[in-house]
């Protein structure tokens, strides 16, 4: 609710010793949430025909399981969860009331996380420990010793020019004229990459542990070889990059900029060349 005055003025009753507010509110409390059955992920009645109706529209096409939504012009043919997705589409909601918006977020997405923990059987982790039980996967960090951890991930979020310039699956077809399944995709996809990831390959190293840093650090060299405009962009980013660990008083570099500087061309120290004999130097 924000800056509504009745949120206001309960802001300000709590402060006080005795609460006018709370005196009025409990006794017509079946109108409230209750922490308890949220803390259990129990149903919560949605309150209003509208939200009832959009709750069981996405319940319906189940698309509590989706992380996105699917596309519209898919590259290659739905499986997993999407393969039994019909024609969904985003909705937009009006109203008059600026409340709306908060607390449509807060009760849609609770029934969306209820709905995942009621299918992963994970009922018996409540509300409150439930950040505690699931670790955050998608994170990027560096050592103490200056090595760099997660950055597998970041191939999954960098919007990598060189792997559009050279996989299109759009121009790819099925002998039947259709669109490709997932798995033919990515063994096109591994086929038109090969040649390119092999130049970057030390064929001289033998023998040792397999260093899987080389996966990240092959991305970002084929980056600087396909995608020379990629570095304007990792410029930005860097300098972003600097400004934020400025402002936080820290000498430590992001993985982010690690990843823009083998693009770049810039020295890059550990990252680099603790992959010994992963790939050839830039």
């Amino acid at each position: 609710m924000r800056n509504y005055t009745f949120k206001v003025a309960v802001r300000n009753d709590q402060k006080k010793r005795n609460s006018l507010i709370a005196d009025l509110i409990a006794p017509q409390r079946g109108n409230a949430l209750s922490p308890s059955a949220i803390e259990q992920y129990e149903v919560l009645a949605p309150g209003n025909a509208r939200l009832r109706t959009l709750i069981t529209d996405m319940e319906k096409h189940g698309l509590h399981r989706l992380l996105w939504m699917p596309p519209s012009m898919p590259y290659w043919a739905p499986s997993g969860v999407y393969q039994d997705v019909g024609p969904v589409s985003k909705q937009l909601i009006f109203s008059a009331w600026n409340v709306v918006p908060d607390a449509l977020a807060a009760l849609v997405s609770y029934e969306i996380e209820r709905k995942i923990i009621e299918e992963a059987g994970a009922t018996d982790c409540g509300y409150a420990d439930m950040g505690k039980s699931f670790k955050a996967r998608l994170r990027l960090a560096r050592q103490s010793d200056g090595r760099l951890t997660g950055m597998w991930n970041l191939m999954l979020m960098y919007p990598s020019s060189a792997l559009a310039t050279l996989i299109d699956p759009m121009r790819w077809i099925g002998d039947d004229g259709g669109i490709l399944s997932i798995e033919e995709v990515r063994s096109r996809a591994t086929s038109c990459l090969a040649h390119h990831v092999e130049k970057l390959v030390d064929r001289t190293v033998v023998h040792g542990n397999e260093d899987r840093r080389w996966y990240w650090v092959a991305l970002a060299r084929l980056e600087a070889s396909f995608a020379p405009g990629s570095e304007s962009w990792c410029d930005d980013i860097c300098v972003i990059l600097i400004n934020a660990t400025t402002k936080r008083n820290t000498k430590s570099t992001s993985p982010t900029s690690s990843m823009c500087t083998l693009i770049t061309g810039r020295k890059l120290g550990t990252a680099a060349s603790q992959v010994s004999g992963a790939c050839r130097p830039i």
